[in-house]
C-alpha cells in the first residue's frame, strides 16, 4: 500500500490550478472549515492551497499511517529511538515532576527568596548558563520571552569563540553568580571548554573551594560530573531517555525556573503537557499537530518546495526559529528512512520577527522565483506591550499575510494609474501559502502549549516520511574529524591523508 507521502503528487494532480483568491471568493465559510483551536492556541490554516476535496482525502490518507497508534508509542515509551535503542520520554517531565525536578525547584526557590546564599553570605543576582544545541536554545529562548524581572539575571553562553563568554562574564559579578553547566553527556567540547574558563574566572576571584559552591551540573552522567569537581548535591540530573532538543523540560530547564521564577516553570510544563493531551486525544482531522505536519509533508511532498518560514510577531519570541531550526532540522534532516525511494524529508527552516523581517527577506517572499509557505506567529494579548504598538505589530502580521495571498495584479496597478514601464516591477503574484497561529497571551502556559505542538508536528512528520526523529549522527561526524585537526593546531602532527584545502588552511593557521 501506498504510504501518505507518496499519495501527495496524485492529489496535487487532482486538486489543479487551484487560486486561493478564488477559493476565499466562492466559499465566504472557508475560515471557519480551515481553522483549530487548542490549549489556547488559534491556527488558520484556510491560507492553503487546499480544497474541500483535496482535504478530506489527505485525511483518508494519513488515517492509513496510523498516526494515533504512533503517538501513544510515543506516550507509552516504546523504542522509538531506533538506532540508540531507547524511548524519548521527554512528554514524562511535564505530566509530572521526578523527584529531581523538585529538588531542583526547591533549590531554585532557596536561591530566589534568599535563604541559600554565596559561600561569602551575599544573595545570588546572577545566573550563568553555559550549555550548546538543545541544552542551550531552549532555555534561551524560554528564559528570553519570559524574563519579568522576579528571577536571577541570566545569562547564556554557547559558542567556543570565548567572545561569546567574555561578554557574559563582563555582566555577572563572581561572588553573586550562579553558574549552571548543562550537558547530557557532560562531555560536549565547547560546554566542558567554557566551564573550565569560568572555574578559572571564579577562582581568582572567590578562591577555588567556595568557586565550587557557586557551580552546578545539570546531566544524565552524573559520574563525570563528579569526577570533574562538582559536589554530589549541586548535580541535578535527567533521564537518558530525553533528547538534547527536548530538555529544557527537565532539570536542564534549571536556568528558566531561576531566571523567570517557579510559578512560571511549572505554567510552562502545564502548557505543554496540555498540548500533549490534545495531541494523544483530538480526532485526526481536529488535532493541531497533525494537520501541521500533513501541510508540511503536502508541501514538501506533494509541491517539491524546498523551505518554510516561521515569523513571530513578537519580539520576545525572536529566538523561536533557532530553536524551531534545531527540533525540525536535526529531528528530521535526514537520509536514512524506512520507506523506498527515500522521500524528500525536513525542509529548510529559517525566520526572522516581525516587522524588522520586512525589512530584509520580506521582498524575497513576495516577489521571489520560490514559493515558501509561512507560519506567522502572533498574540492576541501582551500585558507587557504597548497597546498601540501592539495594534501596529498584529495590523502588518495581518497584512503580510493577505499581501502573499492576494498579491497585487497588473489590473490593479493599471487602475491606480502606475506608469507601465513599472507594471512588471511592482506585479505581485500573490496565492502564496501562509497559516496565522495566534497565541491567547504570551505567557508560560501558552509558551509551553506552542513549544510543544512544534515538537509533536516534527515527530509525526517523522513517521511519515520514515525517520528517527531522535537521534543526529550528522553532528557526531564534525566532532570526530575536529579531534586530530585541534591536536594539530595544538602542536601535534599533521594528520596524514588530508584534501589538499584543509591542509593549506591548517598550515595557513600554523604559520600566521
Amino acid at each position: 500500500m501506498a504510504r501518505f507521502v507518496e499519495k501527495l503528487p496524485a492529489l496535487k494532480a487532482a486538486l489543479g490550478a487551484f487560486d486561493l483568491r478564488q477559493a476565499f471568493a466562492a466559499d465566504a465559510r472557508r475560515f471557519e472549515k480551515f481553522h483549530l483551536q487548542a490549549c489556547g492556541l488559534h491556527l488558520d490554516y484556510s491560507k492553503h492551497w487546499i480544497s474541500d476535496e483535496v482535504w478530506r482525502r489527505l485525511g483518508e490518507a494519513l488515517e492509513d499511517e496510523q498516526l494515533p497508534a504512533a503517538a501513544l508509542r510515543l506516550k507509552q515509551g516504546a523504542a522509538v529511538n531506533t538506532t540508540e535503542g531507547r524511548a524519548a520520554t521527554h512528554m514524562d517531565c511535564r505530566q509530572r515532576l521526578s523527584d529531581e525536578q523538585h529538588r531542583m525547584l526547591a533549590f531554585v526557590d532557596a536561591v530566589l527568596s534568599g535563604r541559600h546564599k554565596t559561600p561569602g553570605g551575599k544573595n545570588y543576582q546572577f545566573l550563568l548558563h553555559i550549555g550548546m544545541g538543545g541544552s542551550d536554545l531552549g532555555p534561551r529562548l524560554v528564559v528570553d520571552a519570559l524574563k519579568n524581572g522576579t528571577g536571577l539575571s541570566a545569562h547564556f553562553v554557547a559558542n567556543a569563540d570565548a567572545a561569546d563568554l567574555q561578554r557574559s562574564l563582563a555582566a555577572c559579578v563572581p561572588d553573586e553568580t550562579l553558574v549552571v553547566v548543562t550537558s547530557k553527556t557532560f562531555s560536549t567540547q565547547e560546554t566542558l571548554l567554557n566551564a573550565a574558563t569560568t572555574r578559572a574566572w571564579l577562582d581568582s576571584a572567590v578562591g577555588a573551594e567556595a568557586a565550587r559552591h557557586h557551580m552546578l551540573a545539570i546531566t544524565s552522567d552524573a559520574l563525570r560530573a563528579t569526577d570533574m569537581g562538582f559536589f554530589p548535591h549541586n548535580i541535578y540530573t535527567f533521564p537518558a531517555s530525553v533528547g538534547g532538543r527536548f530538555c529544557l523540560w527537565s532539570c536542564a530547564g534549571f536556568a528558566i525556573a531561576a531566571g523567570c521564577g517557579v510559578a512560571d516553570y511549572r505554567q510552562l510544563l502545564a502548557g505543554a503537557s496540555a498540548m500533549d493531551a490534545h495531541f494523544l486525544s483530538a480526532p485526526l482531522l481536529h488535532n493541531m499537530p497533525m494537520m501541521m505536519a500533513a501541510l508540511g509533508c503536502w508541501y514538501r511532498n506533494g509541491w517539491g518546495l524546498h523551505a518554510q518560514g516561521a515569523l513571530p510577531y513578537a519580539e520576545r519570541l525572536r529566538l523561536l526559529p533557532a530553536w524551531l531550526q534545531q527540533l525540525e532540522m536535526e529531528s528530521n534532516g535526514k537520509s536514512a528512512s524506512t520507506l523506498s525511494p527515500v522521500p524528500a524529508t525536513a525542509p529548510l527552516l529559517f525566520g526572522g520577527t516581525g516587522t524588522c523581517m520586512q525589512h530584509s527577506f520580506g521582498q524575497w517572499l513576495h516577489q521571489g522565483s520560490d514559493i515558501v509557505p509561512v507560519d506567522f506567529i502572533g498574540v492576541l494579548v501582551d500585558d507587557r506591550q504597548s497597546p498601540e504598538h501592539h495594534r501596529v505589530l498584529f495590523a502588518h502580521l495581518l497584512a503580510q499575510s493577505q499581501g502573499l495571498m492576494k498579491g497585487r495584479s497588473v489590473a490593479e496597478l493599471q487602475r491606480a494609474g502606475v506608469d507601465a514601464a513599472l507594471h512588471q516591477h511592482k506585479f505581485m503574484p500573490g496565492n502564496r501559502p501562509s497559516s496565522i497561529l495566534l497565541l491567547s497571551r504570551l505567557d508560560a502556559y501558552h509558551l509551553g502549549a506552542l513549544l510543544a505542538l512544534y515538537e509533536h508536528k516534527t515527530y509525526v512528520q517523522s513517521v511519515l516520511w520514515g525517520l528517527n526523529a531522535f537521534d543526529q549522527w550528522g553532528v557526531e561526524l564534525g566532532k570526530e574529524l575536529q579531534t586530530p585537526l585541534l591536536a594539530a593546531l595544538s602542536g601535534g602532527a599533521v594528520p596524514e591523508g588530508l584534501d589538499a584545502s584543509t591542509h593549506a588552511n591548517l598550515n595557513l593557521f600554523l604559520k600566521k
